[in-house]
């Protein structure tokens, strides 16, 4: 099983594969662990400036006996050029990324490989997030939900709890910046439901 993105979803998805018994991970991400990430992730602040992979690998094969996790610290389009996908029972995209995830989706089902795929990302203002199951060499893909009513081509997914061009950063009183807020609750409720779709496709 590999999964792409070990930020605040991603990292619930492996622990949750690991708890489960899934007992070979590869990991893929290049973005180190962070203060930002302490609230919404689930590694402790001690793996703070440690690549996410590897801090996982530390924190997991300590927690779960047999667990083994192979660490990519590089980003999932440079792991990609030289991955052999058929060695996997499993991908789950966790990294909230709609372009890239949609070029991935079109690259996998163009490989016509019998591979479970799950895309799974949050919406901003913390309204919730999202978990899609596909099958490589399946009907449906990740671009079908980027269709307007008419059925014509979208930047938006039909599945988005926003409306359009609805407003999706609030200004930091005092500070020359905006942010958009994703908490806890939503990522874990939502890795969760990823780890589930993927188990449930495995099996």
């Amino acid at each position: 099983m590999v999964v792409l993105g070990a930020g605040a979803i991603g990292c619930v998805v492996i622990d949750s594969l690991a708890a489960a018994g899934v007992g070979k991970l590869t990991v893929v991400d290049d973005d180190e662990y962070s203060e930002d990430n302490v609230f919404r992730h689930l590694l402790p602040p001690l793996y703070i400036e440690v690549r996410k992979p590897a801090a996982l690998k530390l924190a997991l094969e300590q927690r779960y006996p047999g667990l083994s996790i192979t660490p990519v610290c590089t980003t999932a389009q440079d792991w990609l050029k030289t991955a052999d996908l058929s060695r996997y029972d499993g991908v789950v995209l966790a990294f909230g990324a709609p372009s890239v995830e949609r070029s991935f989706s079109r690259l996998f089902k163009s490989m016509k490989l019998d591979l479970p795929v799950v895309f799974t990302w949050l919406e901003a203002l913390d309204l919730g997030g999202h978990s899609v199951l596909i099958w490589a060499n399946g009907e449906g893909c990740l671009d079908c939900i980027y269709r307007d009513d008419e059925g014509q081509p979208s930047q938006v997914p039909r599945t988005s709890f926003l409306e359009p061009n609805q407003a999706v950063t609030r200004n930091l009183t005092g500070c020359a910046g905006a942010f958009v807020p994703f908490g806890p609750i939503q990522s874990r409720r939502t890795g969760l439901l990823a780890a589930e779709h993927i188990l449930s496709a495995m099996t």
